[in-house]
């Protein structure tokens, strides 16, 4: 009878170990399976940002380092053209900015702050102009290039149609200054409190 018993006893516990590996075989087939799209994903995601950068040469990205950072208050990126504030705003030529390119510019405020930004002439026919910073990288101070009709940001790679430029604010978009820009006499003008609201992006 004890022999049964053990005999008995010994069966359930092979029987209820099996289970138990099959079971375990199931949440680990899960696991994988999980962990397989959670790769594809991840996968898709970085060749989205490819895409996304692969349109203008990487050479032109700059990395940021520690030392970009803690000397945020110095500007690396373009300079351009250096303005003066006639009147509560600085004055541009159409025609030194309608040939589909970005043109950058500086200028200084009575504050003494100093601003720099750039004015294009977008596809879809307006005159636009935005900070040459960002939120995102605007401490690594480096500003945006041009890749055909698309600026990008030397930071982080970031790259925007030109018919996008100056409608989105946050992120790494050029800070807005005008979606588009008034002409007098041949002239397109930006104000002196447009140009005030950009200072926060190069302090």
């Amino acid at each position: 009878m004890e022999t049964r018993k053990m005999l008995l006893i010994y069966s359930c516990c092979i029987l209820g170990g099996l289970g138990l590996g099959v079971l375990l075989g199931q949440f680990s087939t899960s696991e994988k399976i999980d962990l397989e799209d959670y790769m594809d994903e991840e996968e898709q995601t970085e060749e989205i940002r490819q895409q996304d950068t692969n349109s203008f040469p990487a050479d032109k990205i700059k990395s940021v380092t520690q030392k970009d950072v803690s000397r945020g208050h110095h500007f690396n990126g373009n300079f351009g053209q250096t303005l003066t504030l006639d009147g509560g705003k600085v004055h541009i030529s159409v025609d030194q900015v309608n040939d589909g390119n970005m043109h950058f510019f500086n200028t200084t405020l009575p504050s003494g702050k100093r601003v720099y930004f750039f004015v294009l002439r977008s596809p879809d026919g307006k005159l636009r102009a935005a900070a040459n910073g960002c939120q995102q990288c605007g401490r690594a101070m480096q500003g945006f290039s041009q890749s055909g009709d698309y600026v990008f940001c030397h930071t982080c790679g970031i790259q925007y149609h030109f018919n996008q430029v100056a409608t989105q604010k946050g992120g790494c978009n050029p800070e807005p200054i005008s979606a588009d820009l008034p002409v007098r006499d041949g002239r397109v003008q930006i104000y002196l409190s447009q140009l005030t609201d950009i200072v926060p992006f190069f302090e």
